[in-house]
């Protein structure tokens, strides 16, 4: 028998009573708590779950085929599916159309395979993969749209994240470069690293942080309050995890989530330009809130002298708000954990005796004041002007918040177990990928939160207040592991690139190893098709092109109704014989006509031409009126007949009589 979880602080026992049903008609339904969000079609990768992640990752989409690619880092390959078949009205099950495996690729000594993107004209895809050795340089594999492989190019060491420009002409990728075998004498710290590949030129460049290893430049960034491990240059310390890029393809985000900092890179000079830290979270006062302890049994959100919270954050976004470029960050927190070393520290607190888990500041520089433990993340999202680098707003405690108030049974559960608190004493509920999209003139903002599971919906079109708007969580909690768990990539598609003409959320959840592809509440987008000519008059054998006007991105079909009358072959019409057909082009959802006219050659009969039906099963002879007796044509020859035959006797009469006289 399930405890009754006692809530503390903001929250009151009047709002478990009150969601209780709530609760059970999201999972029911697929949809929201809001009924923002709700699931219309379902992939399946049917590679199994697993609690160590990896099964379902990064999944990107292509507007112009209506194509979702997923990396799969459990099965080493990329699934490549359709979704022009989806539909608001139904959950339709999913199936690859193809898959790209690391054996497809041909290279001997691949290793992982870590992220995918698709090219801003949908013409390619690129996907980042790893060396099999993690001190080696990895590889950048571009593809055509349908997954045939184009060229292979060098990367940095585990590339990790790969992205194109908004202009397409640079491929990025985040070179990680972590120290897989420790720290131990005999081992290797690479260097962390973002390669940038010219698209037109295949010129790659490798963009690190060397420029930040003199003594001086590494002791500014320590009073900054970035990370750094001891006796550790920057440029081998930092391990750059995701990439956001500029509207104008100018300038480059990195989160260098360990060193809980971003930089910023000038992408014409490939230079990094600036590392700024987040600083730190103080729980102490304010909104700042947050349940650390896992074993009194009850939510207790609270503030804490304690305790600062590391923001250290995975995925990265960006908007732009009046000419303003802002950036997003999911805090989501991350150790190290390489070899034998381990820096994280694992310590009981208050007469519960919790675990939580702090950094062990002993290995890092700039840690003076140990009057304070420092958390693994912030349990949030950040909106950052990207032109000072300063944080703008923080969602603060609201994501246990909000799952407390919906979900309070399994309140910061973990992603492959469904224990009450689970997660309370190390990173909560660990903001994993964050991303936006226009909605009804509003910028929202998705964040996949990995270990309870779904994606939070925030309102932020105002990056200095944030605000909710609703919760989707398609976990099945009668198990550890069941239904949709732990959202690792997203990926936004507005109404216009949607295949149901609505806003759409695609979520990849590397635990269970599905993907929900989601609608989002909004307007319908009504996409325009239009002909140059919606009347056309042609004679038998001429040939007409059709120009068609069309924003959307569907494969458009051309059709004749009387095909004996007016064929068509794409948009170039052909006139058969004489009548009238319509010719119609659709998308599926909408249609425009163009009426042709075929008439006679010689137009003797323009006017008078009956026009030939669509109905090609009935005979002429059933199309006469029953009553029709001798054509016209047909009295005319036999007037003549008449009078040749009275010629003929008037001969004949005149020939005998002729004879008779002449006896």
């Amino acid at each position: 028998m399930k405890k009754t979880k006692i809530l503390t602080g903001l929250l009151t026992l009047s709002m478990i009573s009150s969601t209780a049903m709530t609760t059970l008609n999201a999972q029911d339904n697929r949809s929201s708590f809001n009924n923002t969000m709700h699931e219309i079609a379902n992939y399946n990768t049917n590679a199994g779950a697993d609690g160590d992640g990896g099964v379902a990752e990064i999944v990107k989409y292509n507007k112009y085929n209506q194509t979702m690619y997923l990396v799969s880092g459990k099965t080493q390959s990329v699934h490549i599916v359709n979704l022009n078949n989806v539909n608001s009205n139904s959950n339709t099950t999913l199936e690859a159309t193809k898959t790209v495996t690391l054996e497809s690729i041909g290279i001997n000594d691949a290793g992982d395979i870590t992220s995918v993107d698709v090219s801003p004209d949908g013409k390619e895809i690129a996907i980042a993969i790893q060396h099999k050795d993690y001190d080696k340089n990895g590889y950048i594999a571009r593809f055509d749209a349908n997954g045939q492989l184009i060229n292979i190019h060098e990367a940095g060491i585990q590339p990790d994240m790969i992205t194109y420009s908004p202009d397409g002409s640079l491929i990025l990728t985040a070179n990680e470069g972590e120290p897989r075998q420790g720290y131990e004498a005999g081992t290797v710290d690479p260097k962390g690293s973002i390669t940038a590949l010219d698209t037109n030129t295949n010129q790659s460049y490798d963009i690190d942080f060397t420029a930040f290893d003199s003594a001086e430049s590494r002791a500014a960034l320590v009073a900054d309050n970035v990370i750094i491990k001891k006796d550790t240059a920057p440029s081998v310390d930092f391990e750059p995890e995701y990439i956001t890029i500029s509207n104008d393809s100018l300038t480059a985000y990195v989160t260098l989530q360990e060193a809980n900092s971003i930089a910023t890179i000038d992408l014409t000079t490939k230079q990094v330009t600036r590392v700024d830290s987040l600083g730190f979270k103080d729980y102490s006062s304010g909104d700042n809130k947050v349940d650390l302890y896992k074993k009194d049994d009850a939510i207790n959100i609270t503030n804490t002298d304690e305790f600062l919270g590391i923001y250290m954050p995975d995925g990265i976004s960006s908007y732009e708000v009046n000419g303003k470029t802002y950036l997003l960050t999911a805090n989501e927190g991350d150790s190290r954990e390489w070899g034998d070393y381990i820096n994280e520290v694992e310590e009981k607190y208050g007469e519960s005796e919790s675990k939580i888990v702090t950094l062990n500041t002993d290995d890092y520089d700039g840690f003076d004041d140990l009057s304070k433990k420092y958390l693994f993340g912030g349990r949030s999202f950040s909106i950052i002007d990207a032109s000072t680098m300063t944080m703008v707003s923080d969602s603060n405690g609201e994501f246990e918040e909000i799952t407390a108030k919906l979900l309070p049974e399994y309140f910061n559960c973990s992603n492959d177990d469904i224990s009450f608190e689970d997660r309370s004493g190390k990173k909560g509920p660990e903001p994993e990928d964050i991303k936006t999209m226009i909605i009804d003139g509003k910028v929202m903002a998705f964040i996949g939160l990995e270990r309870i599971g779904g994606v939070m919906m925030y309102d932020v079109s105002d990056p200095t207040n944030p605000t909710y708007v609703d919760y989707l969580n398609l976990r099945d909690f009668s198990d550890d592991i069941s239904g949709s768990v732990s959202p690792e990539g997203l990926c936004t598609v507005s109404a216009k690139d949607s295949p149901t003409n609505k806003p759409m959320l695609i979520i990849a959840n590397e635990v269970s190893g599905d993907v929900n592809v989601v609608e989002v509440a909004g307007e319908t987008y009504q996409h325009s098709l239009t002909l140059d000519k919606t009347e056309i008059a042609l004679k038998p054998g001429e040939n007409q092109t059709l120009n068609v006007t069309y924003d959307g991105y569907k494969t458009l079909t051309f059709s004749s109704d009387n095909n004996n009358v007016v064929s068509i072959n794409n948009n170039v019409i052909t006139a058969i014989n004489p009548g009238v057909a319509t010719i119609t082009v659709s998308d599926g959802q909408i249609q425009a006509t163009c009426k042709v006219t075929v008439t006679n050659p010689d137009n003797s009969q323009t006017g008078t031409q009956t026009p030939s039906t669509p109905d090609q099963n009935v005979s002429s002879q059933e199309k006469q009126p029953a009553n029709t007796a001798v054509k016209t044509g047909d009295e005319s020859n036999l007037g003549l007949y008449t009078a040749v035959s009275f010629l003929a006797i008037g001969l004949i009469i005149e020939l005998v009589r002729r004879r008779q006289k002449s006896h």
